[in-house]
């Protein structure tokens, strides 16, 4: 049994991946046969390369999603078109968090201390808890850890750790305020 079949509704297993997935989009209203294709495109490269994407992730044009084997997301993850996970270090996104349009997760960065930087990198890990949502054209950059429940504003970029429940924004992205 391939490792995505594992987390799928025990009522849709004996279908196999392609037709548990199938049927998420079929009984979901307004979801359409592209839409499914996308969702299985990429949760069978995830797959394959080692790394792994949940039951009923929705993925919209133009999603770039580069080294699949380090990407783990969550159930129930929606990416708006052209967002971006360079995952040159492990990114793990929770359950239920959404990304808008133009959100970049970046997991590396050129040494800026070597002699040459466009041949060295530093690469670290990026951790997204649960039930986050990422504003327009939010950047990540690496080494950062979000808490659950927060809330990235619009172009917003995120350098350092993100407590539970926080609205960041700015760049530097700083703490706004705290979710009840």
């Amino acid at each position: 049994m391939a490792q995505n079949d594992t987390c799928m509704n025990p009522s849709t297993r004996s279908l196999g991946s392609s037709g548990a997935l199938l049927m998420e989009y079929v009984t979901h209203p307004g979801s359409s046969l592209i839409a499914w294709w996308r969702a299985l495109r990429m949760r069978r490269l995830c797959g394959r390369f080692g790394g792994f994407a949940g039951n009923n992730v929705r993925y919209a044009n133009g999603v770039r999603i580069v080294n699949h084997r380090n990407v783990f997301i969550g159930q129930r993850v929606s990416f708006g078109g052209s967002v971006q996970l360079m995952a040159y270090d492990r990114i793990e996104i929770g359950d239920d968090c959404m990304f808008a349009y133009g959100t970049v997760v970046n997991t590396a960065s050129h040494d800026y201390h070597a002699d040459v930087m466009n041949t060295t990198y530093l690469a670290k890990p990026v951790k997204i808890g649960n039930n986050v949502w990422f504003g327009i054209n939010s950047v990540v950059l690496p080494g950062v850890t979000i808490g659950d429940g927060a809330v990235i504003a619009a172009g917003a970029v995120v350098t350092k750790d993100v407590p539970e429940n926080a609205i960041v924004g700015g760049v530097p992205a700083k703490v706004i305020k705290v979710r009840k």
